[in-house]
């Protein structure tokens, strides 16, 4: 045997088996650690990152207020707010319906005359239609005989006023034309007032009738005012 050589007894063997034992132990408790506090950072990364998700989606969440509108029969009607005045769903629809109407009636473009035509077509009813006809396509008077594609004429609506006389829906519409000559550019205004009688009837609509006007909405009645200024001596 050497000098130098250890003799393996069973006291250093045990002493040995301990440190290894401890080393081993030590080390899966640090790297048990570090894998607890990478999941921590990790954890807490996120929460932030979620609190300012939170945070920066918070304002685009909005709260609309509806009230609800209980006749004397217990029909409910829902209320809604457009551009800062109160009106009802069923005031909202027949306004859009009537300004739709008027607007597309009294313009005039060379370009979507025939589209107009057909559209004041499907919401007027039988007599309506024919007057419409007739204002359009009279020999020598009608506007797509005068006008041509010479003339324009510009609508804005200005007022839709809705009533109701007895069994009859009628609305009161107060208009600005702008009739110009494309020619010289030049235009002439003027103010209208158009009462109308409507109503809703059932239909028996074709696809493309009931995309259009799926409610049956029909002009019954049409007159047009030109308004009239009062003079101040």
């Amino acid at each position: 045997m050497k000098k130098d050589e250890k003799i393996l007894t069973d006291d250093n063997y045990n002493q040995q088996s301990a440190w290894d034992y401890d080393s081993a132990r030590s080390y899966l408790i640090d790297k048990s650690n570090k894998r607890a506090w990478k999941i921590t950072y990790i954890s807490l990364t996120l929460t932030i990152m979620l609190g300012i998700a939170v945070m920066l989606l918070t304002p685009l969440k909005t709260v609309e207020l509806m009230v609800v509108k209980v006749d004397k029969n217990g029909f409910v009607d829902i209320v809604t707010q457009l551009d800062e005045q109160v009106i009802t769903t069923d005031e909202a629809i027949d306004k859009h319906f009537v300004g739709r109407y008027v607007k597309t009636r009294e313009q005039y473009y060379f370009g979507s005359l025939n589209k107009d035509f057909e559209t004041v077509q499907m919401f007027s009813s039988v007599d309506v239609s024919k007057k419409y006809i007739s204002d359009m396509t009279s020999k020598d008077v009608g506007r797509a005989e005068l006008y041509k594609d010479i003339k324009e004429v510009d609508v804005n609506i200005i007022s839709v006023v809705l009533s109701k006389k007895t069994d009859e829906m009628v609305a009161t519409v107060r208009i600005e034309t702008v009739e110009r000559d494309k020619k010289t550019t030049t235009g002439e205004n003027k103010i209208k007032v158009i009462t109308l009688v409507y109503e809703y009837l059932p239909l028996k609509l074709n696809t493309k009738t009931r995309l259009e006007n799926p409610l049956g909405f029909v002009v019954t009645s049409y007159r047009v005012d030109e308004e009239i200024k009062e003079w101040k001596n």
